[in-house]
């Protein structure tokens, strides 16, 4: 006798045991889920191994396109490297990458990303932006040595929510960290020059940005939350890397996510803490 299709092996008796329970709802479990890799990421970050000795040296990297890529001595910049171009953590799929004419990378470190985006969108100019002075001039020989001066511009500011200057805290040997948020035992604070969001798109004159991608370490909120929504809505998509190093109960990752998404963006969450907004058709 034919039951019809029986269902998978342990579902019946999981759900016998759930029968009559309250479940956390799902947005709670998330948020929870959340918190708890952030905080061991956290956590992690104060017992990080020292960069590796035998890189006494700058050393060069030859990308699957093609392009040559300088990483410093005793830094993490290898990390990052890997974290862009071998573990592909941008390669969020569904974004129109050849078609892009505006992508604006901020805090653009040594220009992994800008590299990467300008591979990966040929007919695309990039704009980035980085204000700590010793990445700024490595971002500037990627950039140089791969011959795309014409393409990447490269700005030796921070972004934030208005035009100003702001207190960087630079972790030496793990420049990716820098913050202006978060200071560590091992970081020194320097004045740098920021420009307030609203500013990048009037200084370049962006009618329309393709894609903004955005990992300046706390940054983020303000920096959005504050931008006009006639411009918020010049933006096609974005890759947002959120951080929790504020107690501001809006520099958290579901306040900006309902913040995007009452402009007209879906959001998803990808690894490694990255928000992916898409414009609504």
């Amino acid at each position: 006798m034919n039951d019809g299709p029986k269902a998978p092996v342990g579902a019946p008796q999981r759900t016998a045991k759930m029968a009559g329970k309250s479940l956390i709802p799902y947005t709670l479990g998330m948020t929870i889920s959340r918190y708890l890799r952030n905080g061991l990421r956290l956590l992690g970050s104060w017992f990080e191994s020292p960069p590796k000795p035998e890189q006494t040296e700058d050393f060069a990297l030859k990308t699957a396109n093609g392009f040559t890529v300088t990483l410093r001595a005793r830094s993490s910049d290898r990390n990052v490297y890997e974290d862009i171009w071998e573990k592909g953590v941008y390669d969020v799929g569904n974004l129109p990458w050849p078609a892009m004419k505006t992508i604006v990378d901020i805090g653009a470190h040594v220009g992994f990303f800008a590299l990467y985006a300008a591979a990966r969108a040929p007919e695309a100019r990039v704009i980035a932006f980085e204000p700590e002075s010793e990445s700024v001039e490595a971002l500037r020989r990627n950039v140089t040595d791969n011959g795309l001066t014409d393409r990447v511009r490269v700005e030796a500011t921070g972004v934030a929510a208005r035009d100003g200057t702001r207190t960087l805290h630079v972790n030496p040997g793990h420049a990716e960290k820098n913050s202006s948020y978060r200071q560590r035992s091992t970081s020194h604070p320097v004045e740098v020059p920021v420009v307030g969001l609203a500013t990048v798109f009037e200084t370049h004159a962006i009618g329309r940005c393709d894609l903004l991608k955005i990992n300046c370490e706390g940054e983020e909120y303000e920096m959005l939350y504050t931008l006009p929504d006639e411009l918020m809505g010049r933006i096609g998509a974005m890759l947002i890397n959120y951080h929790l190093f504020s107690d501001d109960p809006t520099h958290k990752p579901e306040r900006l996510k309902e913040h995007l998404e009452a402009r007209g963006f879906s959001v998803t969450e990808h690894p490694s803490h990255i928000f992916v907004a898409r414009r609504r058709s």
